[in-house]
């Protein structure tokens, strides 16, 4: 596992740390989510973006609109009904 894998996967923990998931589906969430940030900060370096720039930058956009916390509680809420 690389450094990259374990900071991307303690940023999506961190956001999500206060929606409830069940068991093994936490660990499948986190890891799907940093899988697709990994993705973008690396096609963002491809373009030639400074380090810092493309994990802020990715952040930010984890970060976009209420943020992946409130997304996943609301898709909770309607796998729910």
């Amino acid at each position: 596992m690389s450094a990259d894998d374990v900071f991307w996967k303690q940023e999506v923990r961190r956001r999500t740390h206060s929606v409830p998931m069940p068991g093994g589906q936490e660990a499948d969430v986190v890891e799907e989510i940093a899988q697709d940030l990994e993705a973008r900060y690396e096609a963002l370096l491809q373009q030639g973006v400074d380090e810092v720039v493309a994990r802020e930058q990715v952040l930010a956009d984890l970060d976009a609109g209420r943020g992946l916390n409130h997304h996943l509680t609301r898709l909770q809420a309607q796998l729910r009904s």
